[in-house]
């Protein structure tokens, strides 16, 4: 039960952040709607102008934003408890969130980029999950058994 609600707090908190507009004093245009489908377009453009501010919030950001993703999907849904599961989970819930940026008409870029480091981060986060349970099946199979004799 625990879980789910961390789950549903996080899902909200990543909605909070990519869907839903933050007031900047712009209306929303309902023509405009800014889209990168040029895979690594963005990552180019932001190491090409060398803002190390905007390279780490927006590069690392995504990475380290999804990286729960990954490893909650895997605990919440068996069938996504594999590489191609947590994957193509995480990718499924960024898409999502671009169509609807895109939908919207906001400020914000649906952007191609987003996505494969939104993935990106869902890998890290399955790796972490691979590496909690490899550390976990390796202090059970070296834990002192107890004998069952009373002493």
């Amino acid at each position: 039960a625990l879980l789910h609600v961390f789950a549903a707090v996080y899902a909200a908190w990543i909605l909070s952040m990519t869907v839903f507009p933050v007031l900047t004093g712009q209306p929303a245009d309902p023509f405009r709607r800014p889209l990168m489908l040029v895979p690594f377009g963005d990552i180019r453009s932001y190491i090409a102008r060398g803002d190390v501010d905007l390279i780490v919030h927006d590069l690392l950001g995504n990475v380290l934003v999804f990286a729960p993703c990954g490893l909650l999907l895997p605990l919440l849904w068996r069938r996504l408890d594999a590489w191609a599961g947590a994957l193509l989970g995480t990718a499924a819930f960024s898409i999502a969130i671009e169509i609807v940026q895109y939908a919207e008409g906001t400020y914000r870029v649906a952007s191609v980029d987003d996505v494969m480091l939104n993935v990106l981060g869902g890998a890290l986060g399955f790796v972490i999950l691979l590496a909690y349970r490899s550390f976990r099946g390796r202090t059970r199979e070296t834990a002192p058994r107890e004998s069952g004799k009373a002493a």
